[in-house]
């Protein structure tokens, strides 16, 4: 237990408050923010040196590689910035980039076993419940001298702090997971835990007002739905699920008629004025066409990219793409974008093989992590989100689950070929 309290520990100071602070801090809160990073740098050293004769598999090599490019490249532009340019971004991406490295050490030198995916599959979806309070509070008590960020009387939860966009991802993923936990547990306490997650994550997550989120939450539940009826014997659970959704359904219907928010709810969803189809649409592929321009005047900046914070130095503009893919690209340049691509077709691969395990609550496990990354895949093709939270929970979790399935195949191998005694 004293491992996986570590791996909480990090996951819940990392990824989530430090994410939900947002960037622009001052006073007590940015000295919080440091202490935080100090903090998850020494606990994460601990871990390595707690676990450092776990059984790792050789084939991971891969994943650590693929970070440790994107880590190099990230270094090699923070080292070229101008002496005297104060870097907005450079800097905190290095951290990023180099935390998300040691997370996905520690991960897999400490998860040994399916209960400790399950505990970390808990802890995520049950912090639904804090994330989505906050947003619902941000949302109807936070402010913003942004005109352009309320819709109606509501501002629009995440605002200048994590962005909503980024807020809709993480809880579309809190409710995901929050449906798988609720599948598994068989504690009448637990499931009632995170049934409230997922309302109030849901809750949070409208928001936001995030097109991609509500398209994100659809495809993600109808993804799983259709790997239940493929990959798994157990009707019951499918059949859960479609009664959990049909239950949201009519009370988020109900809700949305009674206080007379069909209006304000799907005001963005529906593109109502000429505004929100820039915002949404215009604007990003403006954002393409001046990769393109970029590329053409600089066809050598395809080889290691702008870097966060260089094209600012030299230009005074910031490249800002809303595409995960492009924006590591025009950054990091090819190399960086071979290594993410190779980060998302190992996570699919291992994901898949997990699905296909013969342990069955491994494979609904996996189904519901496969139908959370479905989802995420909408949010990655319209927000520059390359460093996001998100998407390195989906590279770092199938580590764990094919560490557990070959520890379990060599555990057998051991027991039939008469190596392991009784």
């Amino acid at each position: 237990m004293a491992k996986i309290a570590i791996i909480l520990i990090l996951l819940l100071l990392y990824s989530y408050v430090v994410t939900l602070l947002g960037d622009d801090l001052s006073g007590w809160w940015s000295t919080i923010v440091r202490i935080m990073k100090v903090s998850f740098v020494y606990l994460g050293g601990i871990a390595i040196l707690y676990a450092r004769r776990s059984y790792v598999p050789k084939q991971f090599s891969a994943y650590i590689c693929f970070t440790f490019v994107i880590f190099l490249i990230c270094l090699y532009h923070y080292m070229l910035l101008p002496a005297g340019f104060e870097s907005q971004f450079q800097q905190k991406n290095l951290i990023t980039i180099g935390g998300f490295l040691l997370v996905m050490l520690i991960v897999l030198l400490t998860v040994f076993s399916k209960k400790d995916i399950l505990l970390l599959t808990y802890f995520i979806g049950g912090t639904g419940i804090v994330l989505g309070g906050i947003a619902i509070f941000h949302s109807l008590f936070g402010k913003s001298v942004q005109d352009i960020m309320y819709v109606g009387p509501f501002l629009r939860a995440g605002s200048d702090a994590t962005g909503a966009l980024m807020l809709s991802a993480i809880l579309n993923l809190t409710t995901v997971l929050s449906i798988a936990s609720y599948l598994l547990t068989t504690r009448y306490s637990l499931k009632v835990l995170f049934l409230v997650s997922v309302l109030v994550s849901q809750a949070g997550r409208f928001l936001t007002f995030s097109t991609a989120g509500f398209f994100s939450i659809l495809l993600s539940v109808l993804v799983a739905y259709i790997l239940l009826r493929k990959k798994s014997e157990n009707k019951t659970l499918r059949k859960t699920l479609l009664r959990l959704m049909l239950a949201f359904i009519v009370i988020f219907a109900i809700l949305v008629v009674f206080f007379d928010l069909e209006k304000i709810i799907f005001y963005r969803l529906l593109l109502s004025d000429e505004l929100i189809v820039r915002q949404s649409i215009t604007s990003r592929f403006d954002q393409y066409f001046h990769l393109l321009s970029l590329i053409y005047e600089e066809p050598l900046r395809l080889v290691l990219g702008y870097g966060d914070d260089g094209y600012l130095a030299v230009s005074n503009a910031r490249i800002f793409i809303h595409n995960v893919f492009l924006n590591m690209f025009a950054t990091y340049g090819i190399f960086a974008m071979f290594s993410f691509v190779g980060l998302y077709w190992l996570s699919f691969k291992h994901l898949r093989e997990t699905i296909n395990s013969a342990d069955r609550e491994l494979a609904v496990l996996g189904i519901f992590y496969m139908a959370a990354f479905f989802g995420w895949f909408v949010h990655a093709l319209t927000y520059p989100g390359d460093k996001s939270v998100v998407q390195w929970v989906f590279f770092i979790l199938p580590i764990c689950f094919i560490k557990v399935k070959l520890k379990d195949c060599r555990t057998e191998s051991a027991i039939l070929s008469g190596t392991v005694r009784n």
